[in-house]
């Protein structure tokens, strides 16, 4: 018994110390030796410290591996990046080329913030990035940090600093040459990380793959299987096609579109045929539903890299809008608008992101995510149009306006009898200096009519009694400015009156009185009671056609009486013979410097003498037109200045016609079937079916290697 007892014993006690020392390894900084304190060993800076025994263990302080993560949702900000060593061993690689593909981190045209150092303002600045392809800018904690070292940091060891740029960030902004020393000689653990960069994206120069030789059929038929694929899927994405099936199986019927493709292609081709589908290795037949969508991401990925190419440090104009899709999530719509080389006007189609809401912070920074991973800056921009509803705007403005203006002038019985107390003396006047006729039922007492809320033809006696009345009412609005109950009314007057006072008001008046006229007609026969069909249709393309007229011949009558109104209620107006290309020269003061601005004038009359007698300059139809010529005649290089102000009044938005056709194209991809298709994906698929043309240009051993350097493949190019 006590023999037994005895074994027991030491049993639990060689079970105890197999256990403390399993515990101490699996916290990855332990062995079976004692551990020690650090307050054990004496300090660097005191050689002459007494080590002391720790009273206490000390606490394990290592970070939780992370054990699986989703490319997808990786840290774009440097600041919120963990070390590369928690994540799993096995996911490290694929983390590190996803990094590689994206770039690094950098916010160009960000406003960074200005740091006191020594007495001198200092700040980073963004032509460093050009300088040094590696550096990374975090814009929540104001620091630099290097990519490259954060990414094989911890194999390649550490040196003096690397903390700086991994972990602690640089923000010294007066020691530039810092970065210079960070990166070192040609031996520099720096450059060394870098190189392991190169050799990670050139998978087929790597370790693992020398222990796997690939014979060159097995290359040959992998390409030839790879390419069949990618002509698939390119051939669904442009017609906007869905790719899954509903049973995949070899026996089915039903496979899907991208397999009934990929089968229709390999039946005109005996070589592909015999490397695809069931003739092709069970565990590379390069067909999975993870394959396709890396296929679509490299296509939309090479297509927004050829936009950004095309665009250069170039200018251009943004066009944004939001709409829902099939599941009620907001989608905000992003387009670029710009002149490309041979001065052809283009809007292209850059992504579609997913919005919480519709607020202008949150707008503003997904836009800024969009153009930091497709290395945009905001300085590029030189004009932004956002929702299609604003192309109605101004008429939208004026018609509140007018509806503002009834409340205010018939608010009370005082003003009213202000308006006719007015008219009367002016019409008395106009009698006197024999400027208006006299007879039974001329020059009746009249007042402002408020427009109905179902009939337009309310709306046309609205604004005839206010281009009757407008004096009158100019008065009412002047007292009210000065003698109103409350602030809000006499700033509610004011904002009026600065608006009536404007020529866009009076020629939104003068159009809509022409229009309504037309159009009011027509209302009133078509209420009649005995009208018959014939005579409705005849009265409809009746007024087609003198709308047709108006907008063909009668915008000059009409601005004659624009002008004439104008001259006649002291009201500002254009000056035809004014040069506005010089004042528009100054709105753009970034563009044009005082002493460009001045050299502009000289360059403008130097270009009309020239092209005044040019022949070719004859037949243009538009700026669009001249802008292509200027191109093709070698003249942007002569009148440098006279183009770059041509670009600059090209790129301005007229409409968001486009991003209303993007989300039309949005509606055909994710439909009611494909209602469960991810952001990712829509958004890569919706790249691809807009931007057809630049789809078809894409070249496919691009794809194919950008496919190859997205994770580890089972055969190498």
């Amino acid at each position: 018994m006590p023999s037994k007892e005895k074994k027991r014993r030491c049993l639990s006690s060689i079970g105890s110390f197999l256990k403390r020392s399993q515990s101490c390894n699996e916290n990855g900084e332990g062995s079976s030796k004692r551990s020690c304190s650090n307050a054990s060993i004496p300090s660097v800076s005191n050689v002459n410290a007494i080590p002391q025994r720790s009273q206490s263990p000390l606490p394990t302080t290592t970070t939780t591996p992370i054990a699986s993560f989703d490319l997808k949702d990786l840290p774009k900000d440097p600041a919120d990046r963990p070390r590369i060593t928690t994540y799993n061993s096995n996911q490290r690689d694929e983390i590190r080329r996803s990094y590689l593909l994206q770039g690094p981190c950098q916010p160009r045209g960000h406003t960074f913030p200005i740091k006191i150092i020594g007495k001198k303002k200092r700040r980073f600045v963004d032509e460093w990035f050009d300088e040094f392809d590696w550096l990374e800018y975090s814009k929540k904690v104001d620091k630099a940090y290097c990519l490259f070292c954060y990414l094989f940091g911890d194999m390649v060891g550490q040196q003096g600093g690397r903390d700086a740029f991994v972990t602690e960030g640089f923000n010294s902004w007066s020691k530039k040459e810092a970065l210079r020393i960070h990166v070192g000689n040609i031996e520099s653990l720096h450059n060394k990380a870098r190189q392991k960069c190169e050799f990670l994206m050139k998978e087929k120069q790597s370790i693992n793959v020398a222990f796997k030789k690939q014979t060159e059929v097995e290359e040959s038929n992998y390409k030839l299987r790879l390419r069949a694929s990618i002509g698939a899927c390119r051939f669904l994405l442009k017609n906007g096609m869905p790719f899954r099936g509903h049973d995949e199986s070899s026996g089915s019927l039903s496979r899907g579109l991208f397999i009934d493709t990929l089968s229709l292609i390999r039946e005109h081709n005996e070589a592909i045929y015999n490397v695809t589908l069931e003739k092709a290795p069970q565990n590379n037949q390069v067909i999975s539903p993870k394959i396709q969508k890396e296929v679509i991401e490299c296509f939309s990925k090479e297509i927004i890299l050829s936009i950004c190419k095309e665009i250069g440090k170039d200018f251009f104009a943004l066009l944004v809008d939001e709409s829902s899709d099939v599941s009620k999530k907001e989608q905000m719509a992003i387009v670029l608008r710009y002149v490309d080389s041979i001065g052809i006007v283009k809007e292209r189609f850059i992504g579609i992101v997913h919005v919480k809401d519709t607020s202008s912070l949150t707008l503003k920074e997904a836009i800024y995510e969009v153009f930091t991973g497709n290395k945009l800056s905001m300085t590029q921009v030189r004009g932004q149009g956002y929702d299609g509803a604003s192309n109605m705007r101004g008429v939208d403005d004026f018609f509140d306006q007018i509806s503002l203006v009834v409340n205010v002038v018939c608010a009370s019985c005082k003003r009213k009898d202000m308006v006719r107390e007015n008219y009367r003396k002016r019409v008395q006047k106009a009698i006197g200096n024999n400027e208006l006729q006299t007879g039974r039922g001329l020059n009746q007492e009249t007042s402002l009519i408020r427009a109905g809320d179902t009939r337009w033809g309310s709306h046309y006696k609205t604004i005839a009694s206010l281009m009757n009345l407008f004096p009158e009412v100019i008065g009412v609005l002047d007292y009210v400015k000065e003698e109103g109950a409350t602030l809000s009314n006499r700033n509610q007057a004011q904002g009026i009156l600065s608006y009536f006072k404007t020529l866009e008001f009076v020629f939104y008046l003068h159009l809509m009185h022409e229009v309504l006229n037309l159009t009011g007609i027509l209302s009133k026969h078509l209420q009649k009671k005995d009208q018959d069909i014939v005579e409705a249709a005849s009265l409809v393309r009746g007024t087609m056609n003198a709308l047709k007229a108006l907008r063909a011949t009668g915008f000059e009558k009409t601005l004659a009486k624009v002008f004439s109104f104008c001259h006649k209620h002291d009201i500002n107006i254009v000056d035809m013979n004014e040069n506005y290309l010089l004042k528009l020269s100054e709105l753009y003061k970034k563009d044009f410097d005082d002493f460009e601005r001045m050299q502009l004038e000289g360059e403008l009359e130097i270009y009309y003498h020239s092209l005044h007698n040019d022949d070719r300059f004859t037949s243009l139809k538009g700026i669009a037109d001249l802008s292509c010529l200027m191109v093709a005649t070698g003249k942007h290089r002569s009148y440098p200045l006279v183009y770059r102000l041509l670009k600059l009044a090209l790129v301005l938005p007229v409409a968001t016609a486009t991003v209303e056709r993007c989300f039309s194209a949005m509606k055909l991809v994710k439909t009611d079937l494909r209602n469960k298709m991810g952001d990712d994906y829509m958004n890569d698929a919706l790249i691809c079916n807009v931007e057809k043309e630049a789809l078809m240009k894409v070249n496919i051993e691009d794809v194919m290697d950008r496919f190859q350097k997205m994770c580890t493949r089972r055969c190498q190019i």
